[in-house]
């Protein structure tokens, strides 16, 4: 029953069930948040790896020598002693005793010159002369 311009009148179930609704509310609004979590210090920045020794190697045997190696640093030693800084625009290279002279020299007369002084090396078979005259050299 209704009553015009009065209140209703609830049942005690409704009063009760909205007293609990209430009082969740309230309980709700007055509780704090949790705090947020403190910050971590920073990790410290990972330890770069030990460098690893390294296996020694096993003592190589002698080596030998190169006799094409040898034989034509000493017709390049040949050379500057005879021709001085002329020689430092001749190459050498030597295979088994054949020798081959390179690169450039200011007159036929020094060009004969080197090869005279190569063939006279000890060990040098034979020359075979690529060199150019160019004046100035």
């Amino acid at each position: 029953m209704q009553i015009h311009g009065a209140q209703r009148i609830r049942s005690p179930f409704q009063t009760l069930a909205a007293a609990g609704v209430i009082a969740f509310v309230l309980a709700a609004c007055g509780e704090k948040s949790p705090p947020p979590p403190a910050p971590q210090p920073a990790s410290p920045a990972p330890e770069a790896p030990k460098p690893q020794a390294q296996p020694t190697p096993a003592p190589a045997a002698e080596e030998k020598p190169d006799p094409d190696k040898a034989l034509a640093k000493s017709v390049q030693s040949s050379l500057r002693d005879s021709l001085g800084s002329l020689a430092d625009n001749i190459d050498v290279t030597a295979s088994r005793g054949k020798v081959t002279l390179w690169g450039t020299v200011p007159e036929a007369a020094k060009r004969r010159q080197a090869v005279r002084t190569a063939t006279g090396v000890p060990g040098v078979k034979s020359v075979r002369d690529n060199m150019a005259i160019v004046s100035g050299s």
